[in-house]
């Protein structure tokens, strides 16, 4: 399993923004990136990757209500908006993988265990 740092700095001039990587988040850019069904959208769709960046640029309440913006995206030097798509496509790559990983070894311990509940007894 891959540790990912949960909150990433954005430096933009002399302020410095605080990203924190939470778990409505990810989901939101996970389904942005559409990484699961179209997984070379994300690579080669340009909308797709604004929308993606523009979530992350997103400050939400613990309730998921967008608050406002950190920034705007298009005012962002190229170098930053390359790191903070990298840093959210990682989060997503890694929740993904680590979660598929933990229901599919879930799936087969249960799927044993339903085999042998479900498996007739012989009476002796």
């Amino acid at each position: 399993m891959t540790e990912l740092s949960d909150t990433y700095t954005l430096k933009i001039g002399e302020k410095e923004i605080e990203i924190v990587m939470y778990a409505g988040l990810l989901r939101k850019l996970i389904a942005t990136s559409k990484m699961l069904t179209e997984p070379d959208t994300f690579l080669l769709d340009m909308e797709t990757q604004e929308k993606f960046i523009d979530l992350l640029l997103t400050e939400f309440d613990e309730h998921g209500k967008e608050k406002g913006k950190y920034a705007e995206g298009f005012m962002l030097p190229t170098e930053v908006v390359e790191d903070l798509l990298a840093w959210g496509y990682e989060h997503c790559l890694n929740f993904t993988v680590n979660t598929s990983t933990k229901l599919k070894e879930i799936t087969e311990k249960r799927t044993k265990d339903i085999t042998m509940v479900s498996q007739p007894t012989v009476a002796g």
